[in-house]
């Protein structure tokens, strides 16, 4: 289809559709394009592309705002047009819908799933392509509310309803078909200030109500300390009786062997007779008190000892639960505090990006370098002083090959003997340069090493990376 210019950079009435539905409409309505250069809209912080008719359809594949800036009326565009998009094509899935579940409990919604570690890590890069923020993840120990027991959970840092978590998950993890060919470089996507000022707002209100949980837990744990102090008065009060009843007892037994001693003296005339079984009588009075008395005390005893375990085990399961909030608590402050830090270090990137690209105009970086060099590098002169020679050309530096690369060569800079660069902090020996000639411009990425398993991850994925379609754009 033929492309041509614009009279103007918006829609006078936007027509929106799901499917054969219309579902709303808008007036004077932003235009951008696409990649493709196909006419498009924002909506729903989503990009779709715009018929001929001035329309669009949310079954359409959508690209991100980053991907598609606002149109100017000098840019050559045409409308979108049905054989763009193959949606007669059945969307795949990363999770088959009997492979997971959504649990809804005291501490949040969590997703659980079956798979392996590739699978885990699949989906911990959709959720965070949809940006579904993530409290924490790991293997399951214990069977979901729905009875089965999943290989991995998700702890999701979402305060919605459990349907709505699920609908928000079942669309991370559609993948459509048919979607045109597309530039990965997202470097430009961002996340707008009402919508960050809504997710922190749902942080702030989930430490609200841990805080609020945790002051109701105190309270109860100072009754049950009050209950428990009462309690020992209590068992104070029984140790002062029983002990004011063993006394009695051994009055008893002082009396009864005095009876038994005199009785022993005394002949057994009839009148001794009548004495002595009255003092047996009065023997067996005596033997039948202290029975009750031992009795007394053994019920008092054990009806003591049972209020206090009892009490005893609530107030080691409130501690408990304390703990855990607090340590929640802690957890969500910290999440807190690296979401929006990571927001506003977009803002640094893009100032680096601009220095580096000014500095060295004939050097290409990747997206993962600006962030490498913002939270390892403390001094730069030995960094800079790398990227001039790599910039002069091959015979102004040191650099090896890498070995085993699966598709285009990667070198790597060796600066000082050691091949280190210097950053002003511990650990200046794990950063690694990286090139590739194999484009117009030298690429450069700059790296922080966790380990080889880690650095042979990031040289093969530089290999495979298609640079000139990147650079094409």
């Amino acid at each position: 289809m033929r492309g041509y210019k614009l009279m103007k950079n918006f829609v006078e009435k936007l027509t929106i559709r799901q499917g054969t539905n219309v579902i709303g409409t808008r007036e004077k309505w932003p235009l951008r394009r696409t990649p493709q250069n196909i006419l498009a809209v924002a909506y729903n912080y989503k990009v779709y592309p715009l018929y001929s008719d001035h329309s669009i359809n949310l079954n359409d594949p959508p690209f991100s705002k980053g991907e598609c800036p606002n149109i100017r009326t000098s840019d050559v565009v045409r409308f979108a047009d049905e054989k763009d998009f193959a949606r007669n094509q059945e969307p795949s899935t990363l999770l088959p819908d009997k492979s997971w579940y959504i649990e809804k409990n005291q501490f949040g919604n969590y997703l659980v799933f079956d798979g392996d570690e590739n699978l885990l890590e699949n989906v911990l890069d959709a959720l965070d392509d949809a940006e579904i923020p993530v409290r924490r993840y790991g293997q399951s120990i214990r069977p979901a509310d729905d009875g089965r027991k999943y290989d991995w959970f998700v702890r999701l840092n979402l305060p919605n309803s459990k349907e709505e978590c699920r609908e928000l998950v079942q669309r991370a993890f559609c993948i459509p078909s048919g979607r045109p060919e597309r530039n990965d470089d997202s470097s430009g996507d961002f996340i707008s200030e009402d919508v960050l000022k809504d997710v922190i707002g749902a942080f702030q209100k989930t430490i609200d109500d841990d805080q609020n949980r945790i002051k109701d837990l105190e309270n109860n744990s100072n009754a049950i300390k009050a209950e428990n102090f009462k309690l020992l008065d209590e068992n104070t009060k029984l140790r002062r009786h029983t002990g004011t009843l063993e006394l009695q007892l051994k009055e008893l037994d002082i009396r009864i062997q005095a009876y038994k001693q005199e009785l022993s003296r005394k002949k057994q005339s009839p009148e001794d007779a009548r004495l002595l079984q009255k003092a047996e009588e009065e023997i067996r009075t005596l033997q039948e008190n202290e029975k009750y008395l031992y009795e007394e005390i053994g019920k008092d005893d054990k009806k003591y000892k049972v209020k206090i375990e009892n009490l005893e085990g609530q107030l080691e399961g409130k501690i408990e639960t304390i703990s855990q909030l607090e340590s929640e608590l802690k957890e969500s402050q910290e999440y807190k505090e690296k979401w929006v830090k990571s927001k506003r270090k977009g803002y640094n990137e893009n100032f680096l990006k601009s220095l580096l690209e000014t500095f060295f105009p004939n050097l290409q970086f990747h997206e993962d370098s600006y962030e490498t060099i913002i939270d390892r590098f403390e001094k730069h002169d030995s960094l800079l002083g790398a990227l001039s020679e790599i910039s002069k050309g091959e015979d102004h530096y040191r650099f090896e090959k890498c070995e085993g690369t699966p598709k285009a060569d990667v070198l790597e800079y060796r600066g000082d003997s050691k091949g280190h660069i210097a950053t002003g902090t511990s650990g200046g020996d794990r950063v690694r340069i990286y090139l590739r000639k194999d484009a117009p411009k030298t690429w450069v990425w700059i790296d922080w090493k966790k380990d080889k398993k880690d650095q042979k991850r990031t040289i093969d994925k530089f290999s495979e990376m298609d640079i000139t379609t990147t650079l094409l754009g």
